[in-house]
């Protein structure tokens, strides 16, 4: 039985995911008129307005979702779609900072959860603010899109717009574009909150995790488990979260904390890999695909190479901004209001 649930969890993720996506598109309209409105474009702009949306849904992988969306629609174009998923991981990452914020003010042990956050925020700016510098300029090549783009995918699609069409008639009814694009991104949150129960327990008080202290101190294995658990999760934010419990029962080193966080960033988009494949613009797998491979040629040579000198500069920085409460409050403040600061960005 707990095994059929979670089949039917995971049909129901599946189908309200790809519901979700058809309902945003139809009220994608009003959100390119408020961003020309707003005078919001190119991919600085993109990158604050990903930080800010998931700073507001307290997650990434929806956020990265509606890039795609949006791209689909035309209200980004193929650049600024890679700048807001860019941007969705830094305001990830400013959420378990956030979250780790309140957590040791409530709890009055100052910096411990917040150095997490930190780290989970440093490291994400580390990988996807190059990998979208990199990222634009191979998205320039016409021969790199041509490789990369799907072929063949018309069975697909009908098989799709034939599930969705009943669904999607009656969102159609609504007169409101704007309403439509906001009950998408609702239906949106519903999936992934589905999809939470059908994946694995890898809740850090789980036996699984237990025992396994003696191997969890190698770099290489701690960022292949960031990997797996990310992939089970469909979530930075979760996957990270489970470091808090395992920090504190002595199972991951606080220099471990370093690896797994690189690697949850590279298969944080196995997610948005999904709903690429489902949206029909040509370029909305290579935008993915681009972005997730320069992040994980980032992150590799790191880690089997130079994890030493960047574990111990990249220790410092995190201690040094969560050292005392005025320096974490200033801290959160500026990485609020930065992302405001590019959303304007000309």
């Amino acid at each position: 039985m707990g095994v059929l649930k979670r089949l039917i969890a995971l049909g129901a993720g599946i189908y309200l995911i790809i519901l979700a996506i058809g309902t945003l598109g139809k009220g994608a309209s009003a959100v390119a008129t408020l961003l020309q409105t707003l005078g919001v474009g190119g991919p600085v702009s993109a990158v604050g307005l990903g930080w800010i949306g998931a700073m507001i849904l307290m997650s990434g992988s929806p956020v990265a979702s509606i890039a795609l969306t949006l791209l689909d629609q035309g209200a980004l174009d193929r650049f600024e779609s890679m700048g807001m998923i860019c941007g969705s991981r830094l305001g990830s990452g400013f959420v378990i900072l956030f979250v780790g914020f309140l957590h040791d003010h409530r709890s009055r042990q100052h910096g411990r959860t917040a150095y997490i956050g930190a780290a989970a925020f440093f490291i994400a700016a580390v990988l996807c603010v190059p990998a979208l510098t990199v990222g634009e300029w191979l998205l320039r090549d016409p021969a790199v899109l041509e490789r990369l783009r799907m072929s063949g995918g018309s069975n697909v699609d009908s098989v799709v717009d034939m599930l969705m069409r009943p669904a999607l008639m009656l969102v159609g009814m609504i007169p409101w574009p704007f309403l439509v694009f906001v009950l998408g991104v609702a239906m949106l949150l519903v999936a992934f909150k589905v999809l939470d129960h059908a994946l694995p327990d890898v809740s850090g008080t789980s036996p699984r995790f237990a025992g396994v202290s003696s191997v969890l101190f190698r770099p290489p294995v701690m960022f292949l488990v960031g990997m797996i658990v990310t992939t089970l999760t469909l979530s930075v934010s979760v996957s990270i979260t489970v470091l808090v419990p395992l920090t504190a029962k002595g199972y991951v080193r606080r220099e471990n904390l370093f690896p797994y966080i690189m690697g949850a960033n590279v298969t944080t988009f196995v997610d948005t890999l999904f709903v690429a494949c489902i949206v029909k613009h040509p370029d909305a797998l290579p935008v993915v695909l681009i972005f997730m491979l320069c992040v994980a040629a980032l992150a590799i040579p790191i880690v089997f190479l130079v994890f030493a000198p960047f574990q111990h500069g990249l220790d410092r920085l995190s201690s040094i901004c969560v050292r005392d409460p005025r320096r974490s409050i200033a801290f959160v403040l500026f990485l609020f209001v930065t992302p405001l600061i590019l959303l304007f960005a000309s």
